[in-house]
């Protein structure tokens, strides 16, 4: 009987480890998030069209919602991107593009949403795992082995097995179905460019300094994020947060935070203060400011267009003015703008 049992476990332990062999080599144009793939080709296209110094927006989709870059830089005179993206995205992927971008002499402003200052993230999502085999393998990559079967343990689900399955199934039989996930980085600034659009509104409809366009209504009907979050930057985050401040700066290049949207639902919110000054302070520690304070940055719920942190284009107005006010003097005494401002053309 013990024989039997050593065996059976031995046997599901091969199985398991060929498997886990399988799966951390397997790659396949499974169902993802491609719209966030092509608008981090077009946003580093559109960025590099642009002279330095520049300001560079980088989190989430809440960034894209909440702030015209286009507005910002023709009243700053210093070129603005935004390069807000999903939230889903974990935040060492989005400070390693903010590495890869950003020149010296530019200012990278982090108004990141709550979750990326929480653990939330210590374990990879679902999300995220199938996000990274489908387009975004250097994530994968940069993990060593163990890293990646941790990942894959927690992450991998019947989902995204199916999906792969199905994925690779359509190669042979039905590859239109996955032109769109296998389109090339030119492939994707062409389509964005061809400026076909077919509805109102659409994640990946943007302006020529990335932001969102077409929101227009307010739709959201949901609860506030807590005024009190974030209270404190949680030890993970302040783990990736340091070193890239400290790797930046060392780079000739500013970082600065600033809040993420609040919703103003006909209540009186009290206590929030003590949590905002925390959370200054260990920004501060950190060796960087949050240029904005959370009582600035409270809107309305007809200014939300369709989640707690997606503003439409009424409160976006009121957000980045709330911006341009806390950059303009820093920007002055980073010298800035510059005479005469080095500028891209608008269209």
């Amino acid at each position: 009987m013990k024989a039997f049992i050593l065996k059976t476990l031995c046997l599901a332990f091969v199985v398991f480890a060929a498997f886990m062999v399988w799966a951390l080599s397997i790659r396949a144009p499974l169902r993802a998030e491609y719209w966030v793939r092509d608008m981090i080709v077009v946003k580093k296209h559109m960025l590099n069209e642009l002279p330095s110094p520049r300001i560079i927006m980088f989190g989430g989709s809440s960034v894209m919602f909440a702030f015209d870059a286009v507005k910002m830089e023709r009243e700053l005179k210093v070129s603005t991107l935004n390069f807000g993206l999903h939230a889903g995205l974990r935040l060492e992927f989005i400070l390693n593009l903010a590495r890869s971008q950003a020149k010296p002499g530019d200012i990278v402003l982090l108004p990141l949403e709550h979750v990326y200052y929480t653990d939330f993230y210590k374990q990879w999502t679902s999300w995220q795992l199938r996000n990274a085999i489908g387009w975004d393998d250097a994530s994968l990559q940069a993990l060593s082995v163990p890293q990646r079967v941790v990942v894959y343990y927690n992450a991998f689900s019947g989902d995204i097995l199916h999906d792969i399955l199905l994925a690779k199934y359509d190669s042979f039989y039905n590859p239109v179905q996955l032109a769109p996930r296998l389109r090339t980085p030119q492939q994707a600034i062409d389509s964005h460019y061809a400026g076909k659009r077919d509805q109102n509104f659409a994640y990946e409809y943007i302006d020529a300094r990335g932001s969102t366009e077409g929101a227009v209504e307010a739709k959201f009907n949901g609860p506030s994020v807590a005024w009190d979050q974030p209270d404190k930057v949680y030890p993970m985050a302040r783990d990736l947060l340091k070193p890239f401040i400290e790797e930046m700066k060392a780079k000739g290049v500013t970082v600065y935070f600033a809040q993420p949207p609040y919703l103003i639902d006909g209540k009186t919110y009290t206590g929030y203060e003590v949590a905002d000054a925390e959370f200054h302070k260990q920004i501060k520690e950190l060796g960087s400011e949050v240029i904005d304070n959370r009582s600035q940055v409270c809107f309305a719920r007809d200014m939300f267009f369709d989640t707690q942190g997606h503003l439409n284009v009424r409160g976006r107005e009121l957000r980045t003015q709330v911006v341009i006010d806390a950059l303009r003097p820093r920007l002055k005494a980073l010298g800035l703008p510059k005479d005469p401002p080095a500028l891209a053309p608008l269209p």
